[in-house]
């Protein structure tokens, strides 16, 4: 059995065996950036009066961090967020004015509601805030069939009431929960840097990852050799020895430290 320390890179688990792992830290304050042009180097960190190159990981290989894509996703949510005061100003105008109303009614069909049916986290605070958006959110798409009958039923004062109280209850619960993911998301974009190393005592580098997963052992004859992976250009295939392939388990990609420090 092979015994290795795992680690994502956004949603891609890699591993390196035990022996090579020193330490991990996350306080990246005392890394120190240099004006280094190699490939993947961010900083330096000094461990136990060694200076140790630090590198991105995500970057080294050629793939978004998941920092990238949380960046990203912070984003995505202020403008869903935005989306939902838009159209029910929108729905507002075509109450009040008459004008057609052309927003997205069904909920799984705005940005948001196609966002959320499909979107998966590791993050179990995440995936409960998520879990509350469903009701408000249904609830507030199915306001524009009810309140655009009540005008066309000549209630149009009905309608705008109706709509003012759902503004100032659905609409703020709704942003208090996108306030709420956009906190948590923040929360969890804390990178780590692993220390390798391959004498077991002194670091040969850092490498800053996502996050650190856990230590999970392997039986040599389920690593594959093929590196062909999709996302990995020519030239870095030589990053990776293989693939750990787990039954009912999570596969991971082998880290060839003796090709991750550039030439």
């Amino acid at each position: 059995m092979v015994s290795t320390f795992t680690f994502y890179i956004s949603d891609t688990l890699y591993a390196l065996e035990v022996g090579n792992v020193l330490s991990v830290n996350a306080d990246l304050e005392r890394m120190q950036k240099v004006p280094v042009k190699g490939r993947g180097i961010i900083g330096v960190y000094q461990y136990r009066n060694t200076v140790v190159p630090v590198l991105d990981y995500a970057r080294l290989i050629g793939v978004d961090s998941g920092q990238m894509i949380m960046q990203s996703l912070l984003d995505d949510l202020e403008a869903r967020e935005k989306d939902h005061v838009d159209w029910l100003n929108a729905l507002e105008k075509s109450v009040a004015e008459g004008v057609p109303f052309s927003k997205a009614l069904d909920p799984h069909q705005c940005a948001f509601g196609q966002w959320y049916d499909n979107f998966k986290t590791r993050d179990n605070t995440l995936q409960e805030i998520l879990a509350q958006f469903d009701a408000p959110h249904k609830h507030i798409h199915s306001l524009a069939e009810i309140l655009l009958t009540l005008r066309d039923e000549g209630k149009q004062n009905e309608a705008l009431e109706r709509l003012h109280i759902e503004r100032h209850t659905t609409l703020r619960r709704l942003q208090s929960l996108f306030h709420q993911a956009r906190e948590q998301i923040k929360s969890i974009m804390r990178p780590i840097i692993l220390f390798v190393t391959k004498d077991g005592a002194i670091p040969t580098f850092g490498i800053l990852v996502d996050e650190i997963n856990d230590i999970i052992e392997y039986d040599k004859n389920d690593m594959q050799s093929d590196t062909g992976m999709h996302h990995r250009s020519n030239e870095n295939a030589n990053l990776f020895a293989g693939i750990h392939v787990k039954e009912n388990g999570p596969d991971s990609i082998i880290c060839n430290i003796d090709n991750i420090i550039p030439h």
